[in-house]
């Protein structure tokens, strides 16, 4: 298995039945297309098909998703959305914009404090639609054009 930096964790399929084993290390990891949620520290074996392989996103992390999937070179803050996973009380997960070049040109952070998110923008930007991983709930939000900070309560 490979760790892609410290927020997502993939495991080769290697075995002709489809099967994959593989360890998640400790915490709350999310199935990235399926939203699954397993506690890590364990071992798991899953059957996977040719539309799935095992992809994981650790508790704590801000991801973003990216609107064009024809080419590897656009600009990622057009249509960029958001996807929060499992984000702990006191907890700050951050997420670095770049552009094509590798400059950074935002940062969004998201803080949890008590039943409450809160979102910060570096630079304001275009709407940004984001889901929250809470346990096996997703609710969903908008960040509103030209907006640098928004909320979400009763999490």
């Amino acid at each position: 298995q490979y760790m892609l930096g410290d927020a997502l964790l993939a495991a080769p399929i290697l075995r002709e039945d489809s099967t994959a084993e593989y360890y998640l290390p400790q915490g709350c990891w999310t199935h990235l297309l399926s939203g699954e949620v397993k506690e890590g520290g364990r071992w798991y074996r899953d059957t996977y098909d040719y539309f799935s392989l095992p992809l994981f996103v650790r508790e704590n992390t801000l991801l973003a998703m990216g609107a064009n999937d024809h080419r590897p070179d656009y600009d990622y803050t057009e249509g960029l959305s958001l996807r929060l996973y499992q984000l702990k009380e006191g907890k700050t997960a951050v997420c670095e914009i770049p552009d094509v070049n590798g400059t950074i040109v935002n940062t969004i952070t998201a803080k949890r404090t008590g039943k409450e998110i809160h979102f910060e923008l570096q630079q304001m930007t275009s709407e940004i639609e984001v889901e929250i991983y809470t346990g096996t709930q997703v609710q969903k939000m908008t960040i509103p054009a030209d907006a640098n900070e928004a909320d979400i309560n009763n999490l």
